[in-house]
This record gives C-alpha cells, sequence and structure tokens, in this order.
C-alpha cells in the first residue's frame, strides 16, 4: 500500500466497536472518512461491516468488494462478505468463500467454530426434496381423437366418394386418469 495512502487515512482503531455496538452510529462516523481513506482496506471492511449489520446490504457489498480488491487477504472483509452474499441469496458463492475461509491457517481459534457452524448451516440449505404429486381426472367423450361422424367424403375426379368410418374410428368416451 502507498506511504501517502495510510498516512492520509486515520487511525481506526478508535471506531472498532465494542461489546455492544451501534452499527447504524459507527456508519455515520465512518461516512465522513471515506475521501481520506480510499486505498484503505481496513476503512472498507470496517464500513462495510457497519453498512451490512445496519441493514444496508447493496451498500455493504460494494464496501466489502473495495476492501478485498485493495487486500485480497483480508480476513474479516471476507467474512462480512460471505455473509453479505448469503444474504443477498447468493448461497453457493457465500459457501466458497466460507470454505476458503475455514482453510486458512492465520484463523483465529474462536473464530473457527462460528464458520464450521454457518458453513454447516449454508450447505443444509443446498439440500432441499420436494416432493410432488399431480393428479388428473376427467371424462372426455372423444378420447381417441376420433371423427365425429361416422363417414367420410372424398372428392375425386370432382365427384364426392363417401367413405364408411370403420366403427374402432368413431369416438369413444369415458373416464380418465
Amino acid at each position: 500500500m502507498p506511504a501517502y495512502a495510510k498516512a492520509a487515512c486515520p487511525d481506526l482503531s478508535t471506531y472498532y466497536p465494542g461489546n455492544q455496538p451501534d452499527w447504524s452510529g459507527l456508519e455515520q462516523q465512518l461516512a465522513p472518512l471515506l475521501a481520506e481513506c480510499l486505498e484503505s482496506s481496513e476503512f472498507f471492511a470496517l464500513h462495510g461491516a457497519a453498512q451490512l449489520n445496519s441493514g444496508q446490504l447493496a451498500a455493504a457489498l460494494e464496501s466489502l468488494e473495495r476492501a478485498l480488491l485493495i487486500e485480497p487477504d483480508n480476513g474479516a472483509a471476507r467474512i462480512d462478505y460471505a455473509q453479505a452474499l448469503y444474504e443477498q441469496g447468493q448461497l453457493f458463492t457465500a459457501l466458497e468463500i466460507n470454505a476458503q475461509l475455514l482453510t486458512r491457517t492465520d484463523l483465529p481459534p474462536n473464530l473457527q467454530p462460528l464458520l464450521a457452524s454457518r458453513q454447516q448451516s449454508w450447505q443444509a440449505l443446498t439440500r432441499e426434496t420436494v416432493y410432488q404429486l399431480d393428479v388428473l381426472a376427467g371424462y372426455d367423450d372423444n378420447l381417441n381423437g376420433g371423427l365425429d361422424s361416422g363417414q367420410v367424403t372424398l372428392t375425386l375426379s370432382g365427384n364426392p366418394v363417401p367413405l364408411e368410418l370403420n366403427p374402432e374410428f368413431l369416438p369413444i368416451g369415458g373416464p380418465y386418469l
């Protein structure tokens, strides 16, 4: 990261939420710092987390994507990005990112069970079994698609020639299932 980018963006450690975070308030506090922190992955990860947890899904996705473009190995951004993708309905992409997170060697021990549990619950959503039975019943007076009249008239050399139909070609009515 260029030296000027780090120098321009203030220390963000004072903005990290405590045990009872006010995500909307944090998002409002971070918004004015955007111009100063355009090249800070840490800023966009924190801003994206605040947006995600305050219900601004589209904005959160954009911020988290920017954080990952600046620093692809930003673990905090990846964790929140997977959650945002899941909430947007992109289950398989979220599963893939979460699986990649589980293989990281620098993952804090307290996050391992949380991510594994999340992976398991998301994976369960991919196995949906649906049973459907359709029954159609009714009555038709022409099950075989036969002609309505008992004869067919052909015109040969301008003269009508009536032909009697075999009884098996006449309409047959009955119930169907």
